[in-house]
């Protein structure tokens, strides 16, 4: 990769390469750690809803102060079952709210979804949303490969994908990543692609602009 370039160009090349190699690992290093103390914490959860006679998913609706408040005394108070049960009912209010934001930021001109830039490049092609593993089959060569996030399991998608756009990611993420190696356009942190798109839509992905446009 480096013929033709004078001697000194050759070592600034051979560095750089080393230093996005070295950050690459880094990177990667840092998001397996995450995901293990995840692990972890989720089987702390579990353990202690079972010791305490309750579902790990009321103990979710506890701040981390509380929860250990409520490990220290061993149950449950009133008061804290007033707090899991008014979460519980201003959740639907949160999310939709949380939703709403989010479009209204990454809306486009109606017919147009704004993201990020992952890969660079422009492409047409049919919709494929795929929301889980289970749903791999569905996608077939030169489709656009709509899904919320993906990760080292959707891999080999990027083999028939003609492009990928996401309802989340950055440019160091895995969608981002793995769609430059296989040089396919990319859009990420939509939002809302796997909601306002439809299966079997035609649709224009500008990675470049990080948009997309229905046809």
């Amino acid at each position: 990769m480096t013929y033709g370039l004078k001697e000194k160009q050759k070592r600034k090349v051979l560095q750089q390469v080393e230093y996005y190699r070295f950050y690459h690992v880094f990177r990667e290093k840092t998001q397996y750690l995450r995901e293990t103390a995840f692990f972890a914490c989720r089987k702390i959860l579990k353990r202690t809803a079972k010791l305490l006679g309750v579902t790990e998913g009321e103990l979710r609706y506890l701040f981390w102060e509380e929860l250990q408040e409520v490990m220290k005394r061993e149950k449950l108070s009133e008061k804290d079952w007033d707090k899991i049960s008014r979460r519980k009912e201003l959740r639907p209010t949160v999310e939709e709210y949380w939703r709403r934001q989010q479009w209204e930021a990454l809306k486009g001109d109606g017919k147009t979804i704004k993201g990020i830039s992952g890969s660079t490049g422009e492409v047409i092609g049919e919709v494929c949303i795929v929301k889980s593993p289970a749903e791999f089959g569905r996608l077939k060569k030169g489709d656009i490969l709509v899904c919320r996030y993906t990760d080292p399991e959707w891999t080999p998608l990027f083999t028939l994908a003609a492009a990928v756009v996401s309802d989340t990611g950055g440019a160091l993420s895995h969608a981002a990543i793995v769609a430059r190696e296989y040089n396919i356009p990319a859009v990420l942190a939509t939002g809302c692609a796997t909601t306002q798109l439809k299966d079997r839509e035609k649709i224009f992905v500008n990675g470049t602009a990080g948009e997309v446009s229905c046809l």
